[in-house]
This record gives C-alpha cells, sequence and structure tokens, in this order.
C-alpha cells in the first residue's frame, strides 16, 4: 500500500485528473489451479522500536503491535508487501487484493516463527469478486476484505504464536471527524504532485508507521482520510491489508483500541491525496463475516458487539 504522511508536495492545488494506487505494489500472477502462499512474520519479529516511524505522540514498543503480521517481496518477483492482522484466537483479516489470484482464489498465508510454521487458509468475499477483474495495479472493488481460518494443514500449533496480541472489531460505522489511527509497513516516501494528481514511487523501503488522522468521509463500504497537502498522515505504498484502528493515538497507542477498516488504496487528485479503507461497518462485510463463521464452525473473529453480525442468509 501506500503510504504518504511524509510525501512531498507542490505548492499549489490544480484540478487535473488523479491517480489511484494499490497499497500492495505489483502482486505476481501464479497458475490459476494453484495460487502460492505468502509468508508472513509477525511484525515485532522484523521491526525495531526504534525504528517505528511516529507522526506526533510518542515512541511506541514493536511488541505493542504482535497482532499484526507482514510479507514483502515473498515471491523473488517486483517489490510489494502486505499485512494482515490476528482478530481472534485463529483467524487474521487482511486486504482481499492481497490474497487475490487471477482465477481468484484466495492465495493462503503461512506465518513464520522461530520455533515453526502455521498455516491460514483465506476466503474472498464473492461480492468482491464479482465487482470487477483481477489486476496488479488496482483492487477489483470496494470490498477489500478477505478473513482467513487456521488451515487444517498446521498439525502443531507453534507455542510462540500463543503469544501473539489479537485485536477487536468494532462493526459500528465511523462518522465525519472521528479519530482515528493510522498503521502501516510500508514505503518510507513518496513524491507527491498535487497539481497534476501524481503519485511517484520513492525507494522501496519499508518502515512501520502510525499516525493520528480524522476521518474525512464515509460511505457504506468505504472510509477516507484526506492527508492535506499531502502533509499529514496518509497510505503509502506497501501499507496494503493493514488495520485503521479507533480508541489509540500516537501519544497512547495502547490505549482500547478497535479495528474499524482496512487499508485499501491511495488516490491523489484536485488538491487531495485521499487514504481509503474498506469499512469493517459495511453490510457487505457484516453479512460476509455471518456466512464465513457459519461456514467455518468454531472459528470466530472478536468482535466488540456480537449484536451487529447478522444470520447468515446463504443456504
Amino acid at each position: 500500500m501506500l503510504r504518504s504522511w511524509r510525501a512531498r508536495a507542490s505548492t499549489s492545488f490544480g484540478s487535473m485528473a488523479g491517480v489511484v494506487l494499490v497499497l500492495g505494489l505489483v502482486v505476481p500472477c501464479f497458475a490459476q489451479d494453484a495460487p502460492r502462499p505468502i509468508r508472513f512474520r509477525p511484525l515485532s519479529d522484523v521491526v525495531d522500536s526504534n525504528a517505528i516511524q511516529v507522526f506526533g505522540g510518542k515512541q511506541p514498543s514493536a511488541g505493542d503491535w504482535s497482532s499484526i503480521v507482514v510479507a514483502n517481496s515473498a515471491d523473488g518477483a517486483a517489490e510489494w508487501s502486505c499485512s494482515a492482522t490476528l482478530v481472534g484466537p485463529r483467524v487474521l483479516l487482511t486486504a482481499a487484493h492481497c490474497v487475490d489470484s487471477q482465477s481468484g482464489k484466495a492465495r493462503p498465508l503461512i506465518i513464520t516463527l522461530d520455533d515453526g510454521e502455521i498455516q491460514f487458509d483465506c476466503q474472498i468475499d464473492q461480492v468482491y469478486t464479482d465487482s470487477g477483474n483481477y489486476s496488479t495495479n488496482q483492487p477489483r472493488g470496494v470490498d477489500d476484505y478477505a478473513l482467513c481460518a487456521l488451515s487444517p494443514k498446521t498439525k502443531q500449533r507453534p507455542a510462540r504464536y500463543d503469544l501473539l496480541a489479537q485485536e477487536i472489531v468494532d462493526l459500528e460505522p465511523l462518522e465525519p471527524s472521528n479519530a482515528v489511527l493510522i498503521t502501516g509497513y510500508g514505503c518510507t516516501a513518496m513524491k507527491v504532485d498535487l497539481d497534476a494528481g501524481d503519485i511517484v514511487h520513492g525507494p522501496f523501503s519499508q518502515v512501520f508507521n502510525i499516525g493520528d488522522e480524522l476521518v474525512d468521509s464515509v460511505s457504506a463500504y468505504s472510509v477516507r482520510t484526506n492527508s492535506k497537502a499531502a502533509k499529514e498522515p496518509a497510505l503509502c505504498q506497501g501499507d496494503s491489508g493493514g488495520p485503521l484502528f479507533s480508541g489509540a493515538t500516537t501519544a497512547n497507542p495502547t490505549a482500547k483500541r478497535f479495528v474499524r477498516g482496512v487499508n485499501s488504496k491511495v488516490s491523489a487528485a484536485t488538491g487531495q491525496l485521499i487514504s481509503t479503507m474498506a469499512a469493517l461497518s459495511s453490510p457487505n462485510f457484516r453479512a460476509y463475516l455471518a456466512c464465513w463463521q457459519k461456514s467455518n464452525g468454531a472459528f470466530r473473529v472478536a468482535v466488540k458487539d456480537p449484536n451487529l453480525v447478522p444470520k447468515c442468509a446463504a443456504t
């Protein structure tokens, strides 16, 4: 995904057409019958606390984010990265475009730990698959989320896995001006020309970033923030799949926090730099969650208010 709160911007705002960028960068294509797994590692294993970039607030500990796992350039192809978040004892949440494939089959995830590996099988909402053609440049549609359950191929869960934290999902809708915490494990810089609506990638050197921002606008399916003059927190290339939080701030990152969205894309146009996250309050996500839990038996997502999960309408 694209990270833009350390971007440079032109001094005057133009009105030319904008550009939309998928945050995970180019994801390699694979044989249609066997999508290859993506290998993740806990963020706390790959990021030193002193290397976390904070936009205001205090320097957090990498251990504060042990619920997040990250993958990058796992296939030796174009540089790219994605994140996923533990939202239950055996459940991961990520962006659909992170695990999408040309065939429409979701790619499995493997978390590599120092004492073993653990595999997750992912499921993309059919609404997302039907909303557009597969592309390495942009999500198929707005329903850019996917849940992954512990695979039966994992015969023994590594002891280290049980030490990872878990987040709670809040299905209530956000409103404009609500405070949120943007997170992502993506690029360290990119050049933004708000006159032309262009975003130019910088060197793909990843850093975990957190920044306070206010919700700019919401729809039934998306949450958007606006980095004014491209100088405020925003998504950057490589941030795909990361969680959007409420409750926590850069000054208090360990406050009771809830996942409200999934990093999807960033766009520049008409003097604006807009970060878009898939809203977990959307009716499509709630319906998908209900049927996902029904089809996955004992697997449950940690939800703040389970009463907001509808009954699965599928037969």
